[in-house]
């Protein structure tokens, strides 16, 4: 939280789809922003550079994708990295 309240975002930086993966994620100390619904206008409104990394972390479906690719664009001209989320059906 204090990226978001002095805009300074890290170098490496988890976008996750849902509060599950965000909580993953923050749970390990990495710095994480965890989207709703699809709603990503926010992170353009950050200061985002090239010499950052940010670990997009979606679920490995049409909306997934979707979503992915639009976070990507929003971040520029930071450098995207996908890490596609497969679900655990069927695995008991």
């Amino acid at each position: 939280r204090k990226f978001m309240q002095n805009n300074d975002i890290p170098e490496k930086i988890w976008i996750t789809e849902g509060e599950m993966d965000y909580l993953t994620i923050a749970q390990y100390g990495g710095a994480a922003i965890g989207i709703r619904s699809g709603s990503i206008q926010d992170l353009g409104l950050l200061k985002w550079k090239n010499h950052q990394t940010v670990y997009i972390a979606t679920d490995n479906d049409e909306a997934g994708n979707r979503y992915a690719e639009q976070v990507a664009e929003t971040v520029s001209p930071a450098m995207p990295a996908r890490v596609m989320l497969d679900s655990l059906k069927g695995s008991r």
